[in-house]
């Protein structure tokens, strides 16, 4: 990779409270700055990802880290990173986003609306399809603990014990990111810009 130069793009990062960064990215890609990034080490040789397939997400909660990628691949540390394990899924699509909301749980979504939740640290799962099966490109979680998703169709949804619910009622552009930036308020990242959606009523219009 190194001889190939840095044509390869980073697609997620994470910080934790000792300003440790990680990054992961295409063709399996991860590394690790102690230093907010000063300097930096490889973590491909201690992922169970003999294929190099391309990494999407990553989310940490405590010691607890989550990796998510193509071909529905999970990785799990419970050692802040010094070993990971490939969690089986039901699911061979592309997973975009992950998130951790609980000790326990997890959720990741990605390609065709597919979403998969455990409870049980990813020894079983739950699936559920976005009504139209678009697919999910980035989540965020609440202060409070919600969990909140976008689509490539431009909808904001709300993942509760019941299911997904929609939150925005007017048409938005595809969306790529969010920001859950309060109780009341979740920013949206689009090729337009950034807009504000304010849960109950109706997103500020994109830049």
């Amino acid at each position: 990779m190194v001889d190939e130069g840095p044509d390869k793009p980073f697609l997620d990062v994470a910080i934790d409270q000792a300003g440790r960064l990680l990054v992961v990215g295409a063709y399996g890609m991860i590394f690790a700055s102690p230093d907010l990034g000063k300097t930096w080490s490889s973590w491909m040789g201690r992922m169970n990802n003999p294929d190099g397939l391309h990494l999407y997400a990553i989310r940490q909660r405590g010691n607890d880290l989550l990796v998510a990628g193509e071909r529905g691949l999970v990785l799990r540390s419970v050692d802040n990173g010094t070993t990971f394990e490939r969690l089986e899924t039901p699911y061979k699509g592309s997973l975009f986003t992950a998130e951790l909301p609980g000790d326990r749980d997890i959720v990741v979504a990605g390609l065709k609306g597919s979403l998969l939740r455990s409870h049980d640290g990813g020894a079983t799962w739950q699936r559920l399809t976005a009504a139209d099966a678009s697919s999910f490109t980035g989540s965020s979680l609440g202060a409070d603990g919600t969990l909140y998703l976008v689509t490539q169709a431009g909808h904001v949804l709300g993942l509760q014990q019941d299911g997904l619910v929609q939150l925005n009622q007017q048409a938005l552009p595809s969306l790529n990111g969010i920001v859950a930036v309060n109780a009341g308020n979740i920013a949206l990242l689009s090729s337009r810009g950034v807009a504000t959606l304010h849960l109950g009523a109706r997103a500020e219009e994109l830049k």
